[in-house]
């Protein structure tokens, strides 16, 4: 403690804008490394979440997909990949039934 009053009293009033600097700098160079840290962890956290999806069933309970208002439903994660609703032979029957597949 005396030891930096000497030091004080030597430099003025220049030594406590050093250490305001120097700390500034220094919360600024750590608050820098959190951002760019938590942002690769998002960056990377997202972008496996979204390659593991391999159903129309998975894509729907992501939180960044999005479902199309369509039967049967379409569902596309944030990178693309597309997922249709599989039917069952009962549901698709009666798709058959309403559009007549028999005209096609």
């Amino acid at each position: 403690m005396a030891l930096l009053l000497y030091k004080f009293q030597l430099c003025g009033n220049l030594l406590p804008n050093m250490e305001v600097k120097r700390w500034f700098v220094w919360v600024m160079v750590a608050a820098g490394t959190l951002s760019l840290g938590l942002f690769a962890w998002r960056y990377v956290r997202n972008r496996t979440a979204t390659s593991e999806v391999t159903t129309y069933e998975e894509c729907v309970v992501l939180k960044d997909s999005v479902v199309g208002l369509s039967y049967p439903g379409v569902c596309v994660t944030r990178d693309g990949q597309r997922f249709t609703q599989i039917l069952t032979e009962e549901e698709q029957g009666f798709i058959d039934e309403e559009l007549g597949s028999e005209d096609w």
